[in-house]
């Protein structure tokens, strides 16, 4: 097989992406293509019945959020694929009704589209709604799911392309903003209503440090400090950094907030494979039958995965206290069967 032709084959392997669980562990959400683009489909995490296909679009959509029970979904979209992202809602109790969130347009950019308690939805765009203009940098926003209207929460001097994330209790959000250097990032922190913004972690001008929730006062971090890549937990009442591990040991790469603790995507031997973290590390336990496994949502007892080899469909398999349980496998898409 020549080069081009192997190229090809390994580019058209079907894969999954955007994989989200509902907060009650019962729904597992996922992309995969249909006819031509990305499709938003659902599968129970009790592997009761296949998966269903939620969406048939012209464009490719992202999934980014899911309710508590599973039924309301936040999409994005954007026209020909330009990353000029709209933000919609998807219904599962009204027939998968899509409701528009956000202007359709090609002139700014969307990060994130979380759902908040108070009935809202929280994003990061690169637009002053207000003033109807692009900016320099960055707003971030709430708005109601109920009445569209918005509230201007904070505003940065540079742009930043990582989605907020809520504490467990959804009282405070997380920025991973880039405010110093090209290429650095630092942690901050405020309280839903916009209040009390302050940095929490920057380990320099250039170190690039994004975290995520572990409980209402804990942040899982990965940073390049010194040189090297490291994994710790920060306390927001005490400002006291705990590492946890790093460089020669690990490559740390990401933090995944869940089950009482945080899971690690992480490298070694030009591999990745995933610790979980509950007060010590410990190998996420893989019987999938494929050589990756990296959990990508948290569950009420393990961790929604996928599994997969470099020369095969990427899986979505649950990982419980009960075993692993493949879910679905992606299949190739009906426009390259042609």
């Amino acid at each position: 097989m020549d080069l081009n032709t192997l190229a090809r084959d390994w580019a058209a392997l079907p894969q999954l992406t955007n994989i989200h669980a509902s907060g009650d562990g019962r729904w597992a959400f996922f992309c995969s293509t249909g006819d031509e683009v990305e499709e938003v489909w659902a599968v129970p995490t009790d592997g009761s019945s296949p998966p269903v296909q939620l969406t048939w679009s012209t464009d490719h959509l992202a999934i980014r959020d899911v309710s508590q029970d599973g039924m309301l979904l936040v999409l994005a979209q954007s026209h020909n694929a330009s990353e000029h992202d709209h933000l919609m809602t998807l219904d599962r109790r009204v027939g998968n009704k899509l409701r528009l969130l956000t202007p359709k347009q090609d002139s700014h950019y969307v990060y994130g589209g979380r759902l908040t308690r108070d009935g809202g939805v929280i994003f990061v765009a690169d637009y002053d709604f207000e003033a109807e203009a692009v900016i320099e940098g960055a707003c971030v926003w709430w708005q109601s799911l109920a009445t569209g209207e918005r509230r201007l929460l904070a505003r940065t001097k540079n742009f930043f392309d990582r989605a907020p994330s809520l504490s467990p209790n959804g009282e405070r959000v997380l920025l991973n903003v880039n405010e110093r250097a090209p290429g650095g990032t630092q942690v901050w922190v405020m309280n839903l209503d916009g209040s009390g913004l302050r940095e929490v972690l920057n380990f320099g001008l250039h170190n690039n440090t994004r975290g995520d929730w572990v409980d209402d006062d804990r942040i899982a971090f990965v940073t390049d400090k010194g040189g090297k890549d490291r994994v710790g937990i920060v306390s927001l009442d005490t400002g006291a950094v705990e590492w946890l591990g790093g460089e020669p040991d690990i490559l740390p790469f990401e933090v995944l907030p869940g089950g009482g603790g945080f899971a690690l995507e992480a490298h070694r031997e030009s591999r990745s494979n995933a610790l979980l973290w509950d007060g010590a590390f410990r190998e996420l336990p893989n019987a999938s039958g494929r050589r990756s496994l990296l959990p990508r949502a948290a569950l009420p007892d393990g961790w929604l995965c996928e599994a997969y080899d470099a020369d095969g469909p990427h899986e979505l398999v649950a990982v419980t206290t009960s075993g692993c349980l493949r879910l679905t496998r992606a299949a190739p898409s009906r426009m390259h069967a042609l």
